[in-house]
């Protein structure tokens, strides 16, 4: 059964702007995950979110590969995409790769209504389509340049309350918890600390801790 799906994010962009500004642009909680298992020391602060490391991504459209290549740390993602397809005689025509930041929307030829690919963090992906090309400027558009890509309508996330008091967004997501009445289990800070350790900030039980990163903190 299809079921209607709604836009995450509508967003205007310039014909000026290049790919990167786009992709810039784009919010995803995959970007604000934190790697690590942190039982033991759940006062210690990560660092780094994923996009301080794992800085590379793709868009994929009418069979070029527009890849982030800005930094050291960027790899080609698309790389193993291309090796299956060429590796046997699947039907696909070779595909182009090229680098996302030397691109503005001006040099591209794409469809209206669409889908293109965006692929960050290894293997997440989101749909992009575009609505709209080449449109008039009228005087109910942002008239300053420094705003866009702008953002004109965001779909509204749930967000995830804690298991046990029910009314602060989780902060932690536990595994083989002897405490939990489910696996995976969320809970807000104050319920995950005063369940989980005693006043000395000892842990108590087993269990496995990682912290969490809500949809909704994009609302």
């Amino acid at each position: 059964q299809h079921k209607y799906q709604k836009p995450y994010q509508t967003i205007l962009v310039l014909g000026s702007q290049k790919l990167t500004e786009l992709r810039d642009s784009l919010s995803c909680v995959s970007d604000l995950q934190i790697g690590g298992e942190f039982s033991n020391t759940p006062n210690l602060a990560p660092e780094h979110v994923s996009k301080d490391l794992y800085k590379s991504a793709f868009f994929y459209m009418e069979g070029v590969f527009f890849n982030d290549m800005r930094y050291l740390e960027c790899r080609d993602l698309s790389w193993t995409i291309r090796d299956w397809a060429e590796s046997l005689d699947r039907g696909y025509e070779k595909f182009q790769t090229v680098k996302m930041e030397d691109y503005m929307f001006n040099d591209l030829r794409i469809k209206v209504g669409f889908p293109y690919l965006y692929c960050h963090q290894g293997d997440c992906e989101h749909l992009i389509i575009i609505t709209d090309i080449r449109r008039l400027v009228h005087q109910d558009d942002c008239l300053d340049k420094t705003m866009y890509p702008l953002v004109v309508r965001k779909h509204w996330l749930w967000s995830r309350k804690c298991a046990v008091c029910k009314l602060y967004t989780a902060r932690w997501v536990t595994n083989n918890d002897s405490f939990a009445p489910e696996d995976p289990c969320f809970f807000c800070d104050t319920c995950f600390r005063m369940l989980h350790y005693d006043k000395d900030d000892n842990k108590l039980g087993e269990f496995l801790a990682f912290p969490y990163v809500d949809p909704g903190i994009f609302n």
